[in-house]
């Protein structure tokens, strides 16, 4: 042995070193990341010492230059290789620390506004000390919101049961101003013919941060469920709704699609409202809402951002969405309003197209243009997440990988813990083919009280068959084996 160190140059034992380092780095990011099965792990240190030994051999002394140059080219390419392959294992370990943190905390803001009439003589918070100021009593959060208040100025109270009795009482001068949400007073504007915004003047607004605790459920069986929700760009009101019920073990997945406007009873709270008004009161609210609806656990959640789907889809260089129709978009392309008016509509082609990220968040949020409405609207949000999953796993993603890793961190927050991405990752790569389901509850398209009661809208029944199936459905995928 020592004899043929003796054949070595400096510059050899060099290259040595380096050929070590790199391969060094390389397999404690590949067994850190803990994505690869172990025979993974195995393969790449036998992989990489026979090229380190191979290429030691060749750029020794009593080689001649032609077997050196073969041995140079190929500690060159080695550490071309594992420095190129740290990098990506760095990122995506950097990924998983920071987007699957065990979250215990929801944030979510509510913006809460001081009306006066139109012509009042009252032009700023302060003129209303000690006045009158009248709220709706079921408003989220009102009494935190009164409290703020009353850190500005002292006033008087008066709660209504009724939304247009507190209108009416300020329209009669019984109260001086209306405390009230803001998303609240904007439907109340679409909902009402009585309610105009040119009748009355935000004298105030302010916002509200709540943190919300998470309950943790640990999962006892094979299969565990995630609820999925989608805020629009009210911040609470949840647009998307979906269960994705994961059996580890048979290697399912079953995305369970619930329509927004799904009229049925928000837990806590012994009113009934569509689906996608739960949300104000924190995505607690909605989980547990699901949760009575499916009679089921969710153990973990995933709050999609809406705004940064938009960054994601582009980062991907656009996605593909499919649709057995055409059709012209009632939004327009516009981003973070429900103005319509300050962008064009889009025109969607029958048929497979590469979408940007703009138009996928206008064709996600589309339902009035479509035939079936809210439940088309749930199968085209399917499909969006699918291809999203799809497009990532090109070759070609590789390329853009910070960066796509860096707009999904953006896409959503959970609490799912990185264990169990790490384990279903490792599952993947072991070979294990994953088959994705589909299904949606459906109910009777009618009207009813919504917005907290406020207003008379379009609501979707629900058929007690179609829930009963989903259950049936979401039970078989988490107890089989």
């Amino acid at each position: 042995m020592k004899k043929f160190f003796n054949k070595w140059s400096i510059t050899s034992w060099i290259i040595l070193i380096v050929d070590l380092l790199s391969s060094i780095l390389f397999e404690y990011l590949f067994i850190k990341i803990n994505i690869f099965p172990i025979v993974y792990i195995i393969m790449s240190i036998i992989l990489l010492l026979a090229v380190i030994i191979t290429s030691s051999l060749l750029i020794s002394k009593e080689n001649k230059n032609i077997k050196k140059i073969i041995g140079y080219i190929l500690s060159f390419i080695l550490v071309i290789i594992c420095l190129i392959g740290s990098y990506y294992l760095s990122v995506t370990d950097g990924f998983l620390t920071k987007s699957f943190q065990e979250t215990k905390f929801d944030y979510y803001s509510m913006n809460y506004q001081v009306l006066v009439e139109q012509d009042s003589k009252l032009n700023s918070i302060e003129d209303l000390k000690d006045g009158k100021i009248g709220y709706y009593n079921l408003i989220p959060n009102i009494d935190n919101a009164k409290k703020e208040l009353g850190k500005k100025i002292s006033f008087n109270e008066i709660g209504y049961d009724d939304i247009i009795d507190c209108f009416n009482a300020l329209n009669k001068d019984k109260i001086d101003a209306i405390l009230i949400e803001k998303n609240l007073y904007q439907s109340l504007q679409e909902g009402l013919d009585t309610i105009k915004s040119n009748q009355y003047k935000v004298l105030y607004n302010y916002d509200i941060l709540y943190e919300q605790d998470i309950e943790k459920k640990d999962t006892k069986g094979k299969g565990f469920n995630i609820y999925i929700g989608g805020p629009d760009f009210t911040g609470t009101n949840y647009d998307l709704n979906m269960v994705a019920t994961i059996n580890k073990d048979t290697h399912k997945v079953l995305l369970t699609s619930i329509p927004r406007d799904y009229n049925i009873t928000i837990a806590g709270k012994g009113m009934k409202d569509n689906l996608a008004y739960a949300g104000v009161w924190g995505i607690n609210t909605s989980m547990a809402t699901v949760e009575n609806l499916l009679d089921v656990d969710i153990h973990y959640y995933v709050k999609v951002n809406t705004n940064s789907l938009v960054g994601v889809v582009d980062t991907l260089g656009g996605i593909q969405f499919c649709s057995d129709s055409s059709f012209t978009t009632s939004h327009a392309l516009v981003q973070g309003t429900y103005d319509d008016t300050k962008g064009p509509k889009l025109n969607v082609v029958k048929g497979c197209k590469n979408y940007s990220g703009i138009e996928i968040l206008t064709i996600a949020r589309e339902r009035l243009a479509l035939t079936g409405g809210d439940r088309k609207r749930q199968e085209n949000c399917q499909q969006i997440v699918l291809s999203i999953a799809e497009k990532m796993a090109t070759v070609g993603s590789l390329v853009k990988l910070n960066q796509i890793l860096d707009s999904i961190s953006k896409l959503y927050t959970t609490n799912v813990p990185q264990e169990l991405i790490q384990d279903i990752a490792k599952d993947v790569l072991s070979g294990n083919k994953w088959k994705t389901e589909q299904q949606s509850v459906d109910g009777t398209d009618s009207k009813g009280k919504v917005h907290l009661g406020t207003v008379d809208d379009y609501i979707m029944v629900p058929n007690p068959q179609s829930v009963d199936k989903a259950i049936l459905n979401i039970r078989q995928v988490m107890s089989e084996s």
